[in-house]
This record gives C-alpha cells, sequence and structure tokens, in this order.
C-alpha cells in the first residue's frame, strides 16, 4: 500500500495513516501534530520544550514521535507546509536508507548490481516504506546502515575520523526518535564488532 501511495505522497497529495491497521494512526494523532507544533514554534524564534495540548502539558522531548530536536525533520517543518515537510522528509530519509545500504553492500564486497539491488531493496523494500505511518522509526531505521558503515570503517582503520562518522550516524539514530531502533542497532553492532575483530 505504502508503494502505491509514495507517487501521491511525494507531490504532496496524500499523507499516509494506519488507521486501516490499528484503528489510529501514529503519524496523524501524534507524529505530526506534535513536528508541526515544533516547527511552528521554532519559526517563532522558540525552542518547543513543553507541549501543552497532552495531560495538561508534557516536556516535548518525552514523546519518541515528535521527534523535536531532529534537525533534518526540525528544518522541514520550520520551513514547509505540513504535508510538504512530511513527504519530503519521508521520501529523502528512503534515499537516504537506500544510499546508506548501497554503500554498506559495496564496503562488504558486494559487485555494482549487488549494491544496486541492496540500495533499492533497503528503499523500495516492504519493510521500510510501510512505516510511512511511523515516521520516527523510518529516520532511525535510516541511519542504521550509515552506522555500520562507519562502524566497518573504524575496523579497517581505527582513527577519530572515522570515530566520528559513527558518532555522527549513532547521533542521528538517537535523535530520529526510535529508541527500540537504536538499542537493537547498539546491540548488532556490538555482536558484529565480535565477529569482526
Amino acid at each position: 500500500a505504502a508503494c502505491v501511495l509514495f507517487p501521491r505522497l511525494m507531490t504532496g497529495q496524500a499523507l499516509p495513516s494506519s488507521a486501516e491497521y490499528s484503528w489510529a494512526s501514529d503519524l496523524l494523532d501524534v507524529g505530526l501534530p506534535l513536528r508541526v507544533f515544533g516547527g511552528q514554534t521554532m519559526r517563532a524564534g522558540r525552542m518547543p520544550l513543553w507541549y501543552p495540548g497532552c495531560y495538561g502539558g508534557v516536556p516535548l522531548a518525552a514523546i519518541p514521535e515528535a521527534a523535536p530536536y531532529y534537525p533534518p525533520s526540525a528544518l522541514f517543518y520550520i520551513l514547509f507546509d505540513p504535508v510538504r515537510a512530511t513527504a519530503w522528509s519521508l521520501g529523502l530519509h528512503l534515499i537516504f536508507a537506500g544510499l546508506g545500504t548501497a554503500l554498506l553492500a559495496r564496503r562488504l564486497g558486494a559487485g555494482f548490481a549487488g549494491q544496486i539491488l541492496s540500495g533499492l531493496a533497503a528503499s523500495l523494500g516492504l519493510w521500510l516504506p510501510n512505516h510511512f505511518r511511523q515516521m520516527h522509526l523510518l529516520q532511525s531505521a535510516a541511519w542504521a546502515p550509515w552506522a555500520w558503515l562507519a562502524l566497518e570503517g573504524w575496523i579497517a582503520r581505527a582513527s577519530w575520523r572515522n570515530a566520528a562518522r559513527l558518532g555522527l550516524a549513532m547521533g542521528g539514530l538517537t535523535l530520529a526518535g526510535h529508541l527500540q531502533v537504536l538499542h537493537q542497532t547498539i546491540l548488532l553492532l556490538g555482536i558484529w564488532m565480535v565477529f569482526r575483530l
């Protein structure tokens, strides 16, 4: 369903909804209103620290779906209307995930066809595009191949530059807001290090 929706999403004609699965939409009921609130607050020159619309008020950073301090999507919601901001954020993260996966495949020795296939499978396969409704999950998962790529670079040559790349990837993954993806990535990178070192 998400792949069929993709062209309409990117042209700002539709937003994804998970109502058909759970009778509620993570994106439309939680993620989008919080991101719009954060973008409007920052556009007004203030940091979005407190969200008054939930239980009489709650720290915005306590709601993972908001990802209020994640620079890429925060910038989109400052600059664009909600539909266009959502479309660009989702679309660019799918491209980012595919590019990172293709580069990781190359690093691991895949040929050109394998790199292309890996990138397409990551960005247009069934799993990632079908998580449109959980935008923070998609954004976090898009950083995972970059973390693997940075770790592989650090294993090949331990340097400050490669450590900084790993730190940047893990920082992006963390700020994107889905802590379960963060925990799983840390666990898998730890296991990968045991076998690679």
